[in-house]
């Protein structure tokens, strides 16, 4: 769907992501945005990142700590079929 341009951005959660929050041993989330429109991309690695931190403050079954419980990797792809349309 990025590569097609129907979405600006993707969340790739691994398996079993919710164990291994739980266990303490901060899992990797990929954000994938398309960086063909830098403020869009910009804007949804942003707020994702933000979305993901005041969820996890929430959650009780997640480790108390100042820093979030997982890392989110921020991918930015060029999508050129999307820059030529």
């Amino acid at each position: 769907m990025l590569a097609s341009g129907s979405v600006l951005f993707a969340i790739e959660i691994p398996a079993n992501f919710e164990r291994s929050v739980r266990r303490g041993d901060k899992p990797a989330m990929l954000v994938i945005a398309d960086a063909t429109d830098p403020v869009a991309s910009g804007t949804a690695l942003r707020c994702s990142r933000r979305f993901f931190r005041r969820r996890s403050q929430h959650d009780r079954d997640v480790p108390n700590s100042p820093n979030m419980p997982f890392e989110i990797r921020p991918h930015a792809r060029y999508n050129l079929q999307r820059s030529l349309s």
